[in-house]
C-alpha cells in the first residue's frame, strides 16, 4: 500500500464469495485494513483494490420516453440543471427497466435521467500547476495528458437500491451473451463468458452478496423502504457491468468518467470547480458510520453537465483495467481509449468515508472485480441522445 492513499471503510471488506480475503493493490487502491490517512476525515480502517472486467453500450429498442421521441434506449426531456454547476443539457429518461414503477423518487426526479456529455478533448490526470493541481496528489494521476472522448450520456445519479431491486427480482442464471454490451467505439470491451463464474447463481445469492455478509452499512434492504433512493453499495464489478447492460447502458470508461467529473476543458479540481469541499457539496468524511446517501442530496456539488454525486457518496466502478503507469504508457495517447490489459479494475470519485484528496476529479483507485465494498457503487453510461436534447 502507498502511504496515505486509503479506501477507508467502516465495516467489513466483502468479496464475491465471502468476506475476509485480502484485497490486492495495484498501486491505486488501498490495502485492506490499513489506516486511512489522507483518504478520510477521522477515518477508520482502510481497504483497497484491484480488479478486472469489461463494459457495454446502450441497448437498442427502447420505448419513447415522456416528451421524447422513440429511439435507442428511449428519450425524454428532463432537464439537468445543477446548483453549483452549470446547467446540464436536457437529459433522456429512457424507459430503462430498472426504473419501472419507481416514480420521481431521486431528489424529485426520475432516477434514470441521463445527461449528455459533449465530445471534446481535455487534460486527463493531475497538472503540476494548473487549475487541478494538488500538492498531495498521487503518482498514478500523472503525467497529465490530452484525452479525446466522443459524445456519450451518463446517468445523472448513481444506481440506487430501488433500481437494483428491479434487476435482482428478475435475475436468473441467463447471463449476458459473449460480447454483449460492448462500447460502441472501443473493440474487445463486451462481456466475456469466463466472467459468468463470478455472477451469483440466482436472486437469493445476489441478495446475499448485496448485504456484504450482513454489514450494517450495506444500503440494500430485503423489502422496499427508506433506502430505495439511496446509492447501492456492495456490488462487484461484474454485477455492475451486467446491470448496466441489462438496463440499456454500460460502465463508463475511466476517460469518460473523468471528462464528466473535471468538466472537460475546464479541468476542474472537483466536479463543482475549485471551491473548497464542504457538506453542501458532497457526502463525505463520515467517522461514525454511513451518512445518508440519497442520490442528488448535494446539488451544490453537481458537475458541469448536471451530474450528481461524482464526488463522495460512493466510489464508482468504471470499465477500465487499472495500471499505475497507464498515463505514461498506453493511455498517454487517448482517443476513446480504455485499458483492456490489467487485472485490477478502476473506480473513481471518493466516498462517504473519504476526505478532500480522494474526492478530486483526477484521483484514481482500483479493486479486484470480484470484490465488493460498503463504499463502492456505480452509475451507467449510454449512447448520446438522438437529437432531442437542447
Amino acid at each position: 500500500m502507498r502511504s496515505g492513499k486509503s479506501m477507508v471503510l467502516m465495516g467489513a471488506l466483502c468479496m464475491a464469495a465471502a468476506c475476509g480475503e485480502d484485497a490486492t493493490n495495484d498501486g491505486g487502491g488501498a490495502s485492506a485494513g490499513a489506516a486511512g490517512a489522507a483518504g478520510a476525515t477521522g477515518g477508520a480502517a482502510g481497504a483497497a483494490a484491484s480488479g478486472q472486467g469489461g463494459a457495454g453500450p446502450a441497448g437498442e429498442g427502447g420505448a419513447a420516453g415522456s416528451g421524447g421521441t422513440a429511439g435507442l434506449g428511449g428519450a425524454a426531456g428532463s432537464s439537468g440543471s445543477a446548483s453549483g454547476g452549470a446547467a446540464g443539457t436536457a437529459g433522456s429518461t429512457s424507459e430503462h427497466p430498472s426504473c419501472d414503477g419507481l416514480g420521481a423518487i431521486c431528489s424529485g426526479s426520475d432516477c434514470c435521467v441521463s445527461l449528455e456529455v459533449p465530445a471534446g478533448a481535455f487534460e486527463m490526470g493531475r497538472s503540476e500547476a494548473g487549475s487541478d493541481a494538488y500538492v498531495d496528489g498521487y503518482p498514478d494521476e500523472v503525467p497529465e495528458h490530452t484525452a479525446n472522448v466522443s459524445a456519450f450520456a451518463l446517468d445523472r445519479f448513481e444506481v440506487t437500491v430501488g433500481r437494483m431491486r428491479t434487476f435482482v427480482e428478475q435475475y436468473t442464471a441467463a447471463l449476458p451473451n459473449e460480447g454483449g454490451g460492448a462500447h460502441p467505439i472501443i473493440a474487445e470491451t463486451g462481456w466475456k463468458s469466463s466472467w459468468n463464474a463470478f455472477m451469483p447463481a440466482d436472486s437469493d445469492a445476489f441478495i446475499a452478496n448485496l448485504t456484504c455478509d450482513g454489514d450494517e452499512f450495506a444500503t440494500w434492504t430485503d423489502a422496499p423502504g427508506a433506502n430505495e433512493a439511496a446509492a447501492i453499495n456492495c456490488v462487484s464489478w461484474f454485477e455492475a457491468f451486467a446491470f448496466c447492460l441489462w438496463d440499456g447502458g454500460r460502465l463508463p470508461t475511466e476517460a469518460e468518467w473523468e471528462l464528466a467529473a473535471a468538466g472537460g476543458d475546464e479541468n476542474r479540481l472537483y466536479p463543482w470547480g475549485g471551491d473548497a469541499l464542504d457538506d453542501t457539496r458532497a457526502v463525505y468524511g463520515a467517522a461514525d458510520g454511513l451518512q445518508s446517501t440519497v442520490v442528488g442530496s448535494k446539488p451544490a456539488g453537481a458537475g458541469r453537465w448536471g451530474h450528481e454525486d461524482l464526488a463522495g457518496s460512493m466510489f464508482e466502478w468504471v470499465f477500465d483495467g487499472f495500471s499505475e503507469s497507464w498515463y505514461a504508457g498506453g493511455g498517454a495517447s487517448c482517443q476513446d481509449c480504455a485499458n483492456l490489459n490489467a487485472e485490477a479494475r478502476a473506480f473513481r470519485g471518493g466516498s462517504w468515508v473519504n476526505g478532500a484528496n480522494m474526492l478530486r476529479a483526477a484521483a484514481r483507485s482500483s479493486f479486484l472485480p470480484k470484490n465488493r465494498n460498503i463504499n463502492l457503487g456505480f452509475r451507467c453510461a449510454r449512447l448520446p441522445d438522438d437529437g432531442t436534447s437542447q
